[in-house]
């Protein structure tokens, strides 16, 4: 029997691919529903009751910000922290999801990490609210709140004094001294007027909560979400929570991991083509032949080389070389479908191709598709002596993967596969099988 997940997400999206990946990315921590359109989700929403739910901004007929309108609107899933999903990677777009009082924001393509970080922020902010709404004794309230790495400020929901901050909100601030009775714009030393950003008047309209952020731009270096509350303080008393939830760590993160995976795709990435480097197949290979060897499994491996590709340089130039190779290393990375399989680029007009548990009919198919693929193109070559048009010559292993062979045994056998196909008068595949010493 699966174990039950503490928290459990909706995730709306009318797009399959990105449904899938967002379930991948967080179903190993969390209790996943989905929803593929606006009310679809309204409905999941109100019947599985999750924690958070992450909703795209662009859905046909009822898009993001109608479905957060109604969601923030009933009773039963207003306090549920939305999380907009989007690809309108501009201001003005976040800034209408957030007036709309959306949790979170999140852009395509997915970064995982930045995901996960995302939805951890909500999760922790809900452990902890739902701890303070729990507890009714004012003293109990106040030990929580001054536990809590949260800012928290309590303040009365007519008047605006302060009566209490927790010692996380004197620290960030830098307030000293008493400040029960006095207003909260006043302690801040803002200015005479209330913040721009103060919540308290959307949150009399609620009468539940409201999300706002705090850039803090030109005195506190740093970022808050900011969580309102109404909540009771004893003795009858309602007053207005404000929590806030320091997150500028979490974004400096988030922009280190942006940072390094930048870096890694200079690595692992060919700046010309886009396909994978050279140096990612000899670290993937490794790792591949493992794997295959534990499990026993069969490895296929083609060596593609571009047929008079001197000829094509000489003769179209190296700028028109360039778009050549592009063209071509697009058309093969098309014709590998499967998840675990890629293509790389070996080295100038050489390329690589992988493909774990693949057998021999299997690799003849993929050497075919390539094949036709690339003649489809008909990317012109007066000078070849093959055709009229740029074709590729393949060679091809396929091996039992064991460990008396290595990688460098692949690819010479490959690449002799290569040169037979070269010698056969090119534009055509040449297969082998590579058996197991003894």
């Amino acid at each position: 029997m699966a174990e039950k997940k503490a928290y459990s997400l909706l995730i709306v999206d009318d797009l399959l691919p990105n449904l899938r990946m967002l379930v991948d990315i967080l179903k190993s921590d969390y209790t996943i529903h989905v929803a593929k359109n606006g009310p679809e989700a309204i409905r999941s929403a109100i019947e599985k009751q999750p924690d958070v739910i992450l909703l795209d901004v662009v859905m046909p007929d009822m898009d993001g910000y109608e479905v957060i309108t109604v969601l923030k609107s009933d009773e039963r899933t207003r306090k549920i922290p939305v999380i907009f999903v989007t690809g309108l990677n501009d201001e003005s777009h976040e800034e209408k999801g957030l007036a709309l009082n959306a949790a979170d924001y999140i852009t395509k393509p997915f970064n995982p990490a930045i995901v996960r970080l995302r939805v951890q922020t909500q999760i922790k902010i809900i452990s902890q609210m739902r701890i303070i709404e729990s507890t009714r004794n004012r003293d109990t309230l106040i030990g929580i709140f001054n536990e809590l790495d949260a800012l928290v400020n309590v303040n009365d929901l007519e008047t605006r004094q302060v009566l209490f901050l927790n010692d996380s909100y004197r620290k960030y601030y830098g307030i000293e001294g008493d400040c029960a009775g006095r207003l909260c714009h006043e302690i801040l030393q803002r200015s005479d007027e209330p913040c721009k950003d103060c919540p308290l008047q959307r949150l009399r309209e609620s009468h539940d909560s409201v999300v706002v952020w705090d850039h803090n731009e030109a005195v506190y270096d740093g970022i808050l979400r900011k969580t309102s509350r109404i909540i009771d303080w004893g003795d009858g008393k309602k007053a207005h929570l404000e929590f806030a939830t320091d997150i500028t760590a979490t974004r400096k993160l988030e922009k280190d991991i942006l940072k390094l995976e930048s870096e890694v795709e200079k690595v692992y990435y060919d700046p010309l083509t886009g396909i994978y480097s050279r140096r990612f197949f000899e670290e993937n290979i490794k790792l591949i032949i493992s794997s295959l060897s534990r499990a026993g499994s069969v490895l296929s491996l083609m060596m593609i080389d571009i047929d008079y590709f001197k000829k094509y340089n000489d003769t179209y130039g190296h700028l028109q070389g360039d778009e050549c190779l592009k063209l071509v290393a697009g058309t093969i990375q098309g014709t590998v479908a499967r998840a675990d399989d890629f293509v790389a680029r070996y080295g100038g007009e050489e390329f690589v191709v992988v493909l774990p548990n693949t057998g021999e009919q299997g690799a003849r198919i993929v050497a075919d598709k390539i094949l036709n693929a690339v003649r489809f193109r008909a990317i012109p070559h007066e000078k070849s002596d093959v055709a009229s048009h740029v074709t590729v010559s393949i060679g091809v292993m396929t091996s039992s993967v064991k460990h008396t062979h290595s990688r460098e045994d692949y690819l010479k056998f490959a690449d002799e596969q290569l040169y037979l196909s070269k010698e056969s008068g090119r534009d055509r595949y040449t297969l082998a099988l590579l058996e197991p010493q003894a």
